[in-house]
């Protein structure tokens, strides 16, 4: 009699189970947890130190200056940017960079004319100037956002320097360069010791001012000095604000964090042996590594071309690496 009294409870569970799972009364939807996206913390620091500012949204008191190089800006001026007016007929001269090497332009406020454009207005030393965006407002998030070649935002390379001297980190690549050495001989030797350690000892302006704004300098463990110049955030920069898929590659190259990184890239890959880890220092390849470690020496690929019957071909610029099962197996 228990049995049947038990199997008849059972029954009835199970049944008004079912039934309140398919109420058709019930339409709440079934919760899905998003998948987690973790942000690199050397993201996260450019993020919260360097955040990007559109030159529509520049706030008063922004400060930037004019780099000046004897062998690229002689005679160049500052297209866009000339003593203050009202008039929307700028056919004044544009201030020279030469006039104006390593002044400091204010940024006080801006304002959309009756040509539709937006002006920029700046003090350097009590005097007003005025620079014409030529982007109205609809253009600004739908086009490059604007920047004024021939200045840089210096609060950005003060900043860097609260945060970031003397600090240990890792170069995650092998552009090092030496400003003492020749024009053909940039590089040193040590520039095969990627994801090595290096301080960071000096942090200025980079030449390429418009793409690369900032340089920093650091020492390696042989207390040699070198440099890469790198940007922050694209305030006022050339890949500011939405730009053409093709330009991508190039606008991120340079970003800090795809040139440093805070943690030891090697305790991040226990698997990898130190012989081939000095392979991947050194930026060369060699039979039999995996794609995981090809892919730390030599960069991601630009193009894979996968194979159901032969092996996989990447390619990079004028080389191709061969796999089969994971394993490089022929390169050229």
């Amino acid at each position: 009699m228990k049995k049947l009294q038990f199997l008849f409870v059972l029954l009835f569970f199970c049944f008004t189970s079912n039934v309140i799972a398919q109420n058709p009364y019930d339409v709440h939807q079934t919760i899905i947890k998003a998948e987690t996206i973790t942000i690199p913390k050397e993201k996260q620091f450019v993020e919260q130190n360097f955040p990007y500012i559109p030159m529509n949204k520049w706030k008063e008191g922004m400060r930037f200056i004019v780099p000046y190089n004897e062998e690229y800006d002689k005679g160049q001026g500052i297209h866009g940017m000339i003593p203050y007016t009202k008039s929307t007929k700028l056919n004044l001269k544009y201030i020279s960079k030469e006039e104006f090497k390593w002044k400091i332009f204010t940024f006080k406020y801006s304002e959309y004319r009756n040509d539709g454009y937006l002006y920029l207005i700046f003090d350097c030393d009590g005097n007003k100037f005025v620079y014409n965006s030529y982007h109205k407002e609809n253009d600004f998030n739908n086009v490059e956002d604007g920047f004024i070649n021939g200045l840089v935002y210096v609060d950005e390379i003060d900043r860097a320097k609260e945060v970031l001297l003397n600090m240990k980190i890792y170069i995650t690549n092998n552009d090092w360069y030496d400003e003492n050495a020749t024009k053909s001989n940039y590089l040193r030797p040590e520039k095969s010791k990627k994801f090595c350690p290096v301080t960071i000892v000096k942090i200025g302006i980079g030449v390429l001012s418009d793409i690369t704004p900032v340089r920093i300098v650091f020492r390696t463990e042989l207390g040699n000095e070198f440099y890469r110049d790198i940007k922050f955030s694209n305030t006022n920069n050339l890949y500011c604000g939405k730009i053409e898929s093709y330009k991508e590659e190039r606008a991120n190259k340079d970003m800090f964090y795809n040139v440093f990184t805070f943690d030891d890239p090697y305790l991040s890959h226990p698997n990898i042996s130190n012989e081939i880890w000095s392979k991947i220092q050194e930026g060369v390849v060699a039979i039999g590594m995996t794609e995981e470690e090809c892919t730390l020496s030599w960069g991601k690929p630009k193009e894979i071309n996968r194979s159901s019957y032969g092996s996989d071909q990447w390619v990079y610029s004028g080389q191709y690496l061969y796999f089969d099962d994971g394993k490089l197996t022929a390169f050229n």
